[in-house]
């Protein structure tokens, strides 16, 4: 998968000190507008950590009952202001729940970006049209893509074309639902289950918050 490409080199230049920024093409993020799809758990967190890096946010809720200013914003985004401002998409694993636009990455999708975007997504998609992202990579309208979910492995789709063409791409991160393992989540994992186990054994009920 792509993940072990450019990213495995990156993070052996950073431990051993030596960095070759050659190859490796950022993009400055301050002043750039995310859009985030729906309000799951966590968005919160997530709209201080990308305020701090200078990122303007909108969130893009769909039949969400949430109050906008809950998440300190004064409206919640339409689908127009989802494609015609947006720089960056963030689709969060539980987005289908209030977001059906964000459950297919579909050409009915593609085709409505109407400026250059990046696509960041941990959710499960029913779709993606490999072949219309790929697309849109080369033309520029997709800047890079981030999929933490390889759908329909099974079925072959892995093995398509387009679905190859598009993986090894160097904007491209596509990893088959590995997110989660992590030196930080294993860490946390851990803590995390360590703090219920006290709580229980000391007759609180708070161990069964998940």
């Amino acid at each position: 998968f792509s993940l072990l490409r450019e990213t495995v080199q990156a993070s052996a230049q950073v431990k051993s000190g030596v960095n070759d920024f050659r190859y490796f093409r950022g993009e400055q993020l301050r002043g750039k507008k995310a859009i985030l799809f729906g309000t799951a758990s966590g968005t919160k967190e997530l709209i201080d950590l990308l305020k701090g890096l200078g990122i303007e946010i909108a969130i893009y809720a769909g039949s969400s009952r949430e109050d906008p200013a809950h998440f300190g914003l004064s409206h919640f985004a339409t689908e127009e202001e989802v494609f015609s401002t947006g720089d960056i998409f963030y689709i969060p694993s539980t987005a289908d729940e209030d977001v059906p636009l964000a459950g297919k990455i579909d050409k009915s999708f593609l085709d409505k970006i109407k400026r250059p975007v990046y696509i960041i997504s941990i959710y499960k998609h029913k779709v993606i049209d490999f072949q219309r992202l790929r697309e849109l990579v080369y033309t520029g309208m997709i800047k890079g893509i981030a999929f933490d979910y390889f759908p329909n492995i099974a079925s072959g789709d892995s093995r398509q074309p387009d679905t190859r063409k598009l993986m090894y791409l160097p904007n491209v991160v596509i990893t088959p639902d590995i997110a989660w393992y992590t030196q930080d989540s294993v860490k946390n994992l851990n803590s995390f289950t360590t703090e219920r186990l006290i709580a229980y054994a000391e007759g609180r009920d708070d161990y069964l918050l998940i």
